[in-house]
């Protein structure tokens, strides 16, 4: 039996990153996944690829920090390090749809700034820490 379903529900991050490669829209991006279990705090980072039609609104309609829900598939990426020769891989996610996760301060592009400054308003020092180290929630 073969099946590949991804469900992720977390934060941004980083902001998405659109590119247009040979006619075709790709939004890559991370997203923030608490796996944390009982007082042992946890965070897993899970880069992602939105191939197509969904890809460019994913990217204008989400900013680092916001509250992501996707589904896709995992796949695995192999290369060969140029420097060493060495051979790579990484596990991504092919999204295939994703939604929108409800936000109090807005996360479109003209609510950015807005957004970013309520954020950091409303949390606490060890919470600005935590952002600031790279974990979006």
């Amino acid at each position: 039996m073969k099946f590949n379903k991804l469900i992720v529900a977390g934060h941004l991050a980083r902001d998405p990153e659109l590119r247009y490669v040979n006619d075709k829209t790709l939004c890559m991006g991370c997203v923030a996944v608490d796996t944390s279990w009982g007082d042992k705090k946890s965070v897993a980072f899970i880069d992602f690829t939105i191939w197509g039609k969904r890809a460019e609104p994913y990217a204008q309609n989400h900013v680092k920090g916001r509250a992501t829900l996707l589904e896709g598939r995992l796949v695995q990426e192999n290369w060969e390090d140029k420097e060493t020769g060495a051979k790579r891989s990484k596990l991504k996610m092919n999204v295939e749809n994703w939604e929108f996760m409800p936000e109090s301060s807005g996360g479109g592009p003209a609510n950015r700034a807005a957004a970013k400054e309520d954020a950091q308003a409303e949390i606490s020092y060890d919470e600005q820490v935590a952002i600031d180290e790279g974990t979006p929630f």
